[in-house]
């Protein structure tokens, strides 16, 4: 026979499988569930591809070849595997644990989900949780993301995704900073003090505020321009000016004392935030226990209408 480099039919390998072990053509059929004659075509192909005689056949029984005895082992082996294959995924579908990867913005790592996911890790401390911060928009398919939080509506029919609530930006100071600059009563007495701003927002060096329907646009000139809230938040309780800030970064400052409102009740416009991850069926149990534990505390966190609780 000629040498091939064929790889072994897999099926091939399966159906010698049944004969080296049963001893019959009849028996290999059976056992596999096909026609007597799909099994000798099996090994006969597989003879073919491996350029070498597996089966002596007579009339009566089925003797194996030195060649015929080796692959036996070899294909026991695959039956093998094979057999473990269904019982290792329903495991890994029903087991809370192993590798979790969440993605999102910088202060939605730092604010929100940090304490969030340590609340998971105590009630299943199997899992491995990575949290990947980072503010551009990321994919996560493509970038191996479980899930991926997020304030931009998705597109796409491989992705999934959740409306958790909205963010609104709005105005805080130190006291100290107010006793010496003086409290503004208007939007436009903003003008007159120094300003702390996010260069992340895509408003460019824009305060859009509004309150009860009336609507300002304020072109500022900052103190201070920073793309973290982190840092917005540490100059503002350090006294350097206003800044215009989440709730959920400001609420633990706002409990000490160390900031204050300014012009309560105007705002941003705000904008929505998304769960966005792989559409999956069934879902894996740990993705349920994320979904199920973090997705009722981010909303309790953000608000359907964007008032902190």
């Amino acid at each position: 026979m000629k040498t091939t480099s064929h790889i072994p039919s897999p099926d091939a390998l399966l159906a010698f499988d049944a004969l080296a072990r049963l001893g019959s053509f009849t028996a290999a059929a059976e056992a596999i569930g096909c026609a007597k004659s799909r099994i000798s075509q099996l090994v006969k192909d597989l003879e073919h591809d491996l350029g070498t005689v597996l089966v002596l056949r007579n009339t009566r029984r089925v003797a194996l070849t030195e060649a015929g005895r080796r692959l036996a082992c070899h294909a026991a082996q695959l039956r093998s595997m094979l057999d473990k294959v269904r019982p290792d995924i329903e495991e890994a579908q029903g087991a809370i644990g192993g590798p979790l990867r969440v993605s999102s913005t910088m202060s939605f790592a730092q604010y929100l989900l940090a304490p969030l996911l340590g609340e998971l890790a105590e009630l299943h401390p199997a899992l491995e949780m990575e949290l990947v911060a980072e503010n551009r928009l990321q994919d996560p398919v493509e970038a191996g993301l479980d899930f991926c939080l997020r304030t931009r509506a998705v597109h796409d029919d491989r992705l999934v995704a959740k409306s958790i609530g909205f963010v609104y930006e709005e105005l805080y100071a130190a006291p100290a900073y107010l006793a010496r600059a003086g409290m503004p009563q208007t939007p436009e007495d903003l003008l007159k003090h120094q300003l702390l701003h996010n260069s992340y927002n895509e408003t460019g060096l824009d305060w859009r505020l509004e309150k009860d329907g009336q609507f300002v646009s304020l072109a500022i000139r900052p103190t201070l321009l920073c793309d973290q809230y982190a840092v917005i938040a540490n100059a503002a309780c350090a006294g350097v000016g206003i800044g215009l800030l989440p709730q959920y970064v400001v609420s633990p400052q706002l409990a000490r004392g160390e900031l204050c409102p300014v012009l309560p009740g105007w705002r941003t416009s705000g904008w929505p935030v998304f769960l966005v991850y792989p559409y999956r069926h069934p879902m894996p149990k740990k993705y349920e226990a994320f979904l199920q534990r973090v997705v009722p505390r981010l909303r309790a966190f953000l608000g359907e209408d964007g008032a902190h609780p």
